[in-house]
């Protein structure tokens, strides 16, 4: 395995850069949560690259940061609790227990989907920090439920900040909801957006570059026929020299847009479903498809038809399962361990387009209904 030799190599050579140096305490942490939880050496660079511009007071001015700033309060969070870098990652543990038990005191039976998803997930649920953006978007639909859009707004927000991904639903929030909670919706997006964008703002337009210039990633839907030499690149095993098909991608946000405006057309009450489409839409367009991006989709199941939700969670599964077990050879592209990504792939393709005809239905039958209305009149 010449080709895995030499990348783990690269990766090792990204560690090695002193933690210490930084913070002695979280320095300790984050070495022992490498050692632990076994977030990837990419992580820890950008945790070294958070905590270096945080302590300097530059906020990512001299860093190419792969996350928005709301990562680095959930890498700190634990040693609020403890300062003993042995407890770090049960630390960890709890929270995301906490977490999953706050969830089902706020949606009942429902939160036995993201469960089940987490389940699935295995390492990508403890050893990634999407998790509890997943915990942070299900709190904010079930407030929107509830009528609660200033919450739903916020947390929303919050997630944003985060990991990105949750504007998607965010934007939708405003698409779906009648205007007169417009007001209370963009007072709960501002509360959080603009202190952020404050004190972010440095280093937003190297965040851009830095998700804008890199190469397709191996398990991208997006990447070519022709995949090329696998090397390490800004913290992702990437196709060298390779761009995606803009081509292909087009037609994916096309079926993403045709689907969710359908939704809106068909009913308000689609919200969730259109969010889900539109996340899993992200999800195949973008150059990088990291193995965790499968729990995104956690959040909407709770709110979707169960084939759909028993769907994802085998969908998530089977990603966990290669990371897990084949990871090595998919980097090397050997087959038929690379099946598994494009089987994973070509399914989740399927799925768009099939929400896509669910929708077409919806809007169907509500445009009858108003037919049949004003024929009645």
């Amino acid at each position: 395995m010449r080709i895995t030799s030499e990348l783990s190599a690269q990766r090792q050579k990204d560690e090695e850069t002193s933690l210490l140096d930084i913070d002695p305490t979280l320095g300790h942490n984050l070495l022992l949560m490498n050692r632990l939880i076994g977030p990837t050496p990419a992580e820890v660079s950008v945790y070294q690259g958070y905590l270096t511009d945080w302590s300097n007071g530059a906020a990512y001015r001299d860093w190419w940061v792969e996350y928005p700033p709301g990562l680095l309060w959930l890498a700190k969070t634990p040693t609020l609790f403890t300062q003993n870098p042995e407890l770090y990652f049960a630390t960890w543990l709890i929270m995301i227990v906490v977490c999953a038990v706050i969830t089902h005191g706020i949606l009942g039976k429902k939160a036995i989907w993201i469960t089940a998803m987490a389940l699935a997930g295995g390492l990508l649920t403890t050893h990634r920090f999407d998790i509890f953006v997943v915990f942070i978007v299900a709190w904010a639909l079930e407030a929107n439920r509830r009528n609660h859009t200033f919450v739903a707004s916020f947390l929303l927000t919050l997630g944003a900040f985060t990991k990105v991904y949750p504007a998607i639903p965010l934007v939708l929030l405003f698409l779906f909801r009648e205007r007169k909670h417009w007001l209370s919706m963009t007072i709960g997006t501002l509360i959080v957006a603009i202190p952020t964008i404050l004190w972010w703002a440095p280093g937003i337009k190297r965040f851009v570059e830095f998700h804008g210039q890199k190469h397709v990633q191996i398990e991208s839907a997006a990447a070519p026929a022709k995949h090329g030499k696998v090397i390490y690149e800004k913290f992702s095993y990437v196709f060298e020299d390779t761009n995606p098909d803009r081509v292909s991608q087009a037609n994916y946000v096309g079926f993403g847009l045709l689907a969710i405006a359908l939704f809106r057309i068909g009913s308000r009450k689609n919200y969730e479903i259109a969010s889900y489409i539109g996340v899993l839409t992200f999800m195949l367009t973008g150059n990088i498809f990291s193995p965790q991006y499968m729990l995104w989709l956690a959040s909407f199941l709770p709110w979707m038809p169960g084939y759909l939700g028993l769907a994802t969670i085998g969908l998530t599964w089977l990603t966990n399962f290669y990371f897990v077990n084949y990871y090595d050879a998919i980097i090397e592209q050997l087959k038929p361990e690379t099946h598994l990504v494009a089987i994973r792939n070509l399914l989740l393709v399927l799925m768009e387009g099939f929400v896509t005809g669910i929708a077409a239905g919806s809007a169907y039958r509500a445009i009858q209904s108003i037919h049949r209305s004003r024929s009645k009149a």
